[in-house]
């Protein structure tokens, strides 16, 4: 994981991004600044592969030995710390967004140039008022269809893409299982 500076998102409208998933960017976010702003390693009850190597990643590298130190001493396996920060928050945001877009012009940007990895908009779906949720369908089909479109130039060797786990085929992997991480 690329350890990055968080940017200060309040609100998921916030993480509007056109070809990427809001929740994608907006959770991958919310991660970094728990990372970036861990200072007691209390917090911190247990680790998964992917954040304990996060972690060793990490900035501030006296709390992380601190955090791995304790973990080492207290054997027991228990669920990831930031795992279950970041489902509670991805059930926020997700609450607030179907809340909030409906009649305003986020949901005329959805409709024209939003994104949503299948995850994420699998999961939408059963949070949206049913007159949002053919939006959501239709997202994700326009979505599906542009990836498969220029899979098949990429396939073919039509595409001058010829990025290794990026460009089109990082999109096609964040769009099939969300954002490395999350």
């Amino acid at each position: 994981m690329r350890f990055s500076t968080p940017v200060e998102y309040e609100t998921i409208t916030q993480a509007l991004v056109k070809g990427a998933c809001p929740f994608c960017t907006y959770l991958k976010n919310f991660q970094s600044k728990i990372l970036h702003e861990l200072q007691d390693p209390q917090q911190i009850a247990g680790l998964c592969n992917f954040h304990t190597w996060a972690m060793a990643a990490a900035a501030n590298r006296a709390v992380v030995s601190a955090v791995f130190r304790k973990l080492m001493n207290d054997a027991s396996c228990r669920e990831c710390t930031i795992c279950t920060a970041i489902k509670t928050e991805e059930a926020a945001q997700m609450k607030e967004f179907a809340a909030q877009v409906p009649g305003t012009r986020v949901l005329e940007w959805v409709k024209s140039q939003g994104t949503f990895c299948i995850p994420h908009g699998t999961r939408l779906l059963s949070q949206v008022p049913a007159s949002l949720q053919q939006v959501v369908l239709n997202v994700l089909k326009r979505s599906t269809v542009q990836l498969q479109e220029a899979l098949e130039q990429v396939a073919s060797g039509k595409s001058e893409d010829k990025g290794q786990g990026g460009g089109v085929l990082g999109h096609a992997a964040e769009f099939l299982v969300s954002q490395r991480g999350l």
